[in-house]
């Protein structure tokens, strides 16, 4: 089986959620996943379809719901899961700032 590289991009210093969004690019098909309110949820889009993950419940009922607008392919479900495992931190305004936080403490040290 041969791979394919994915295209990938992001605006590090951009002010507003969809600015920071990360981008990605396969098969012909162009994702845009973008962090929702408090950085627990997000939503992975390409044209006319949206995946959105959030976080529900407490300690062991602790769930992960996804809801699926348009005609999404197996593909596209598949990619916003795999989302779940990511640290999707930067793409909220406060963990740019940590994280830029973070990269300068560890330069001086």
């Amino acid at each position: 089986m041969g791979s394919t590289p994915v295209a990938r991009s992001r605006r590090r210093w951009a002010l507003t959620k969809k600015g920071r969004s990360l981008r990605l690019a396969h098969g012909g098909h162009a994702y845009i996943c973008t962090a929702g309110r408090g950085g627990k949820s997000y939503v992975l889009a390409r044209e006319g379809v949206r995946v959105a993950v959030s976080r529900k419940g407490r300690g062991s009922g602790r769930r992960q719901v996804v809801e699926v607008s348009g005609p999404a392919e197996p593909a596209d479900i598949s990619i916003a899961v795999v989302f779940t495992g990511v640290n999707r931190a930067n793409l909220t305004l406060g963990g740019a700032v940590r994280s830029t936080a973070a990269r300068l403490l560890d330069l001086a040290s």
